[in-house]
């Protein structure tokens, strides 16, 4: 005790063997005292150690069979994760995230490659006609074909839908689209012959040498409505057309607020010679340093974004506006046409929206002609005769345009209660002599069937002497082209065709 040591021992305290044990508590020179009586006896004591023994034996094998147990359930639970983290659930294929992956590991290597984006026509109208489960199958049978089909280092991923994405190691057009050829084929065949239904599946693919996968998928989409290209690939032309796309949406919310949109007219006149009896609107861009773009650079966009929504009833509101400058300077206004897009005919409320427009300048619904091209007539015919009832209800005139420059069928001439046909102006292309006689045959039996039905008949895109004496033969009720007048902002036409009204 005097070291500071430990100390144990045994005394015997009334007739009892103890054992004890001393620690040094390091405090004050204090020691920790603990005694107890001996435990039975030697034998008795090497009874409790084995007993103790087997008990800690038993669990130490517990400890490590959960021990074990756990560490498995956890490689599982982890190789799940990995599994849904970069396998498609469908096709077992590998997904995006694995994709861009080894993407950055080709790159980092700097080899020489090529992004493939592929993709099935209409791949909607399987699992629509099929079901669901054999769309699925038609997914197998893809990711099968890539998987014989690539070199070693290559590698593919399906990311939603039927869209799947490759990294081939080719560089050469020619090597690729011999390469694609064949899994386009071997698609094609297997989805017939094992998949238990007849549909034969049309496949396209974006290549984009050298490029990351998004301008692969860029490419691709260039060939998206078209059945006669199988692979396209990617070009600068394709990225400054997405450029210029998203130039255009990004700035076409801001131009409709800031009256972007111009108003231009094109007048209309009588065959009979009546001189002006209306006007076409047609939209302008006008950027903020003064310049044009013209409908056919964002049109077109604007029909796929739904922004025509908005513009069509924004030239609505122009053209009645420009209707009540007319009347509120004494001149007497004509009738304008409007150009109004397929969706709008859709809204149950488009004919009330159309009265708010024309109620807050004070014009009649006689001085608006709403112009819709014949691919509304496609959608929904019930619909569409519903809305133009509602519309003639409240004095407005129909107009269908672009007559003949689709899938025309002349039983839109009794299924719609249109008050006008306004021609394509492709009828007056001429070719050759043959051309104009068959042409000739055609638009009179048109111009007779509707002037029968009561129909007025426009005949657009007059651009000659000879295109007009053609019109005149034929009867037409109005005309309108280059020949005439061009496009031209209305402030220019008022000054050019609006006379005071001599009453």
């Amino acid at each position: 005790m005097e070291k500071g040591e430990s100390v144990c021992g045994e005394y015997t305290y009334e007739g009892n063997r103890m054992h004890f044990y001393m620690v040094p508590l390091d405090v004050n020179g204090w020691y920790l005292f603990c005694a107890n009586k001996v435990w039975g006896s030697s034998a008795s004591l090497g009874d409790a150690l084995t007993i103790f023994g087997v008990l800690m034996t038993l669990m130490l094998i517990l400890m490590n069979v959960l021990l074990y147990s756990g560490r498995r359930v956890f490689s599982q639970n982890i190789k799940t994760l990995i599994r849904l983290a970069y396998e498609d659930p469908i096709t077992g294929a590998k997904n995006t995230a694995h994709f861009d992956e080894s993407f950055q590991q080709i790159l980092e290597t700097k080899q020489p490659f090529s992004t493939v984006a592929l993709n099935v026509h209409n791949f909607k109208g399987i699992n629509d006609l099929f079901g669901r489960m054999r769309g699925d199958r038609v997914l197998c049978y893809m990711e099968n074909v890539l998987n014989h089909n690539l070199k070693e280092g290559e590698f593919f991923c399906r990311d939603t839908a039927d869209l799947f994405y490759l990294l081939l190691l080719d560089t050469d057009e020619e090597s690729i689209k011999k390469r694609l050829a064949v899994i386009i084929e071997q698609i094609r065949a297997s989805s017939l012959e094992y998949g238990e239904f007849s549909y034969d599946l049309s496949l396209y693919a974006g290549v984009a040498i050298g490029e990351e996968r998004e301008k692969a998928l860029l490419a691709m989409q260039s060939i998206e409505h078209t059945h006669h290209t199988d692979i396209a690939f990617y070009n600068h032309d394709m990225h400054n057309a997405v450029r210029k796309k998203n130039s255009i949406e990004s700035q076409m919310y801001p131009a409709l607020q800031n009256k972007e949109f111009k108003l231009f007219l094109q007048p209309k006149f009588g065959m009979k010679n009546e001189g002006l009896v209306g006007a076409e609107a047609l939209v302008r861009w006008q950027n903020p340093d003064g310049s044009y773009r013209y409908p056919n650079e964002f049109i077109p966009l604007f029909e796929e974004n739904g922004f025509c929504l908005k513009l069509d009833l924004y030239m609505v509101e122009r053209a009645c506006e420009q209707i009540k400058a007319w009347k509120d300077a004494g001149l007497t206004p004509v009738p304008i046409s409007v150009n109004q897009s397929k969706m709008l005919f859709s809204d149950l409320n488009y004919p009330d929206n159309l009265m708010q427009i024309l109620n807050r300048y004070q014009v009649s619904p006689s001085l608006i002609t709403l112009e819709i091209l014949e691919g509304v007539a496609t959608d929904n015919l019930e619909l569409l005769n519903h809305q133009i009832e509602a519309l003639h209800a409240l004095g407005f005139r129909i107009s269908m345009d672009d007559f003949g420059n689709g899938y025309s069928s002349l039983n839109m001439l009794y299924q719609l209660n249109i008050d006008e046909l306004k021609l394509d102006r492709g009828f007056l292309r001429q070719v050759s002599k043959e051309d104009e006689e068959r042409r000739y045959i055609i638009l009179e039996q048109i111009v007779s069937f509707a002037r029968k039905l009561g129909i007025a008949t426009v005949a657009e895109g007059i651009e000659t002497q000879e295109d007009e004496a053609l019109i005149q033969a034929l009867k037409c009720n109005f005309g309108q082209g280059y020949f005439y007048d061009k496009p031209m902002s209305a402030k220019e036409f008022s000054q050019r065709y609006m006379k005071k009204d001599e009453k």
